[in-house]
């Protein structure tokens, strides 16, 4: 960003290389850890093709986390098609997302595995997560 007083606070530059093969395209990623200190806030953009398990293992984390599902078509973000299963709690909970959601997982709450099932058309899944690094601590 250019030299200016407050430019500062702005950031271009969120292209990642995506942690998953099987997302093909680049993902839009912020942690405040890297980018302004100890800014307690983190989120990441990642456009979903194909089906494949994203989270296999079980696991909780210190912080709060939201996870956010929307239709890829960014002008109908209620347009989606497709199948996410989401286990929650130790118990590993079956949830079926089949339709936009945003799911809260308080801190220290066990949640996954997370298979993306179907997927008709492309969709758009956020991470969101209060803290300046995402760390996860796998269930035993």
């Amino acid at each position: 960003m250019a030299k200016t007083k407050y430019g500062k606070y702005l950031l271009t530059d969120l292209s990642r290389k995506p942690p998953h093969p099987e997302v093909i395209s680049p993902i839009a990623d912020f942690s405040g850890v890297k980018e302004w200190g100890e800014t307690g806030f983190g989120i990441n953009w990642e456009c979903i093709a194909q089906p494949f398990y994203m989270i296999k293992e079980p696991h909780s984390h210190k912080f709060d986390e939201y996870l956010c599902f929307m239709g890829g078509n960014m002008l109908d973000i209620f347009d989606f098609q497709a199948e996410v299963e989401l286990y929650m709690g130790e118990e590993k909970e079956l949830h079926i997302i089949n339709k936009p959601t945003i799911v809260y997982l308080p801190g220290g709450f066990v949640h996954c595995p997370m298979n993306f099932k179907r997927i008709d058309k492309p969709i758009l899944f956020h991470k969101i997560f209060l803290a300046p690094k995402y760390t996860r601590d796998l269930t035993k």
